[in-house]
């Protein structure tokens, strides 16, 4: 629904305002930037997908950045807006439900409509969700567990402003943001060379350690990883 209001043709037009038909959509607006001389951005939740999000302990963040919908920018001279613009990204948060039997679902929470990917707007939107879940509620909930896809800038904004919170990236792209800075390095032919397979060993050794409980890794794993970097002498 979201979607088909805030589409291709958004009805909101900075330095005017939300000017929507859809009385749902603007009840669902926590936070709109309305100074034209800030970036545009947009906060949605509903009172149900707030109450989820104080209720949950895991939280899934991530951000879209193929359907960003347009919006219309208003004129300097109060006439009717007519240029388009384009938010840079949608960016998600869902409540992760695991209590088996009972639930296991995910949630969608909150939907941010952002500029950027600048440290200073994730803060924001940190900062306003944070903002208010306390003007509802007076707090959070219970302890928080967000989960990231290496998206450095959000990880660092949310363990700012949900400081009590456990900030956690995804395995998944953990694993290939290592394979890429291999195949950057041009040494692809190195870990698939099985002939020799140390640095192959070396690296899924790493890459798996990343499932390890912590003490575990920091006492055990970690110190022999260093220890055993490979090089090219390994092949001789």
């Amino acid at each position: 629904m979201i979607m088909q209001v805030l589409g291709a043709h958004s009805p909101i037009s900075y330095g005017i305002g939300f000017i929507g038909s859809n009385a749902s959509v603007r009840d669902h607006i926590i936070y709109q930037e309305r100074e034209p001389t800030e970036e545009p951005m947009i906060i949605l939740a509903s009172v149900v997908g707030l109450a989820c999000f104080r209720d949950v302990e895991h939280i899934a963040c991530d951000g879209n950045f193929k359907f960003n919908p347009k919006y219309k920018v208003a004129s300097e001279d109060d006439m009717p807006a007519s240029e388009d613009a384009q938010f840079y990204q949608i960016y998600s948060l869902h409540s992760i439900y695991q209590d088996l039997p009972e639930r296991s679902e995910s949630v969608l929470l909150v939907v941010a409509l952002l500029p950027s990917k600048s440290p200073e707007v994730y803060n924001k939107m940190f900062r306003k969700v944070k903002e208010t879940l306390v003007a509802e509620f007076g707090d959070i909930g219970q302890r928080k567990r967000f989960h990231f896809d290496m998206e450095v800038a959000a990880m660092n904004a949310c363990r700012q402003v949900f400081n009590e919170s456990r900030v956690t990236t995804c395995y998944f792209h953990f694993a290939k943001n290592i394979m890429d800075k291999v195949h950057r390095m041009g040494l692809r032919d190195y870990y698939a060379d099985m002939r020799n397979p140390g640095f192959y060993n070396w690296l899924r050794t790493l890459i798996g350690s990343a499932l390890l409980p912590r003490d575990l890794f920091d006492n055990r794993i970690w110190p022999y990883i260093e220890q055993n970097v490979p090089t090219r002498d390994v092949r001789k």
